[in-house]
């Protein structure tokens, strides 16, 4: 077990409760990982809008009301506080056109355990680590590459290949070729 002050305060989900952003699913992971090895007992803060009655009903079961907690319009600056202080990035969505958050976790230095979706797959690459659908995964295995030096070091790398120069160019030469 290591110390979450070394790594970080608190597991991190950034996503509205859309069925789109499988919210629920995240804090279904996190109650996975808050039972797991080196990360066993770590929060869980969420950056959007407050719990569904579905969440609060699965955190409840779960006897977790004490560890979560959700802030709401946050800034910028705010929002990079909350990557820099957490320990992981959770992101289970079904659906993404991009998946931003990872690669913001990356550019601060921390891995995101996501879906396995193409898309993350190809936003996060092998700085992430990937939880398939039905959640067969070994998760102590999968609780120390969340906070894995060497990992945490290739998620920067992964997350230097996104820029919004580069993202706006892309984006211009679809809509030409589309037109």
């Amino acid at each position: 077990r290591v110390n979450l002050e070394e790594v970080g305060h608190f597991a991190l989900i950034i996503a509205s409760p859309s069925w789109r952003k499988a919210r629920e699913r995240g804090v279904q992971a996190w109650l996975r990982l808050r039972d797991t090895g080196p990360v066993r007992g770590i929060p869980l803060r969420i950056v959007g809008a407050p719990l569904t009655p579905q969440e609060s009903e699965l955190i409840h079961a779960h006897g977790a009301v004490g560890a979560v907690q959700v802030v709401s319009g946050v800034t910028d600056e705010q929002l990079i506080e909350q990557y820099q202080k957490c320990a992981f990035l959770i992101m289970m969505s079904r659906a993404e056109g991009l998946g931003w958050p990872v690669v913001e976790a990356g550019a601060n230095g921390r891995v995101s355990a996501c879906s396995d979706i193409p898309v993350l797959r190809e936003t996060g690459g092998e700085a992430s680590v990937y939880i398939p659908e039905h959640f067969q995964v070994d998760w102590e295995e999968l609780a120390f590459q969340l906070i894995n030096p060497s990992r945490r070091s290739a998620a920067v790398t992964n997350s230097e290949r996104f820029n919004s120069h580069d993202f706006a160019r892309t984006i211009q030469k679809v809509w030409a070729s589309a037109l």
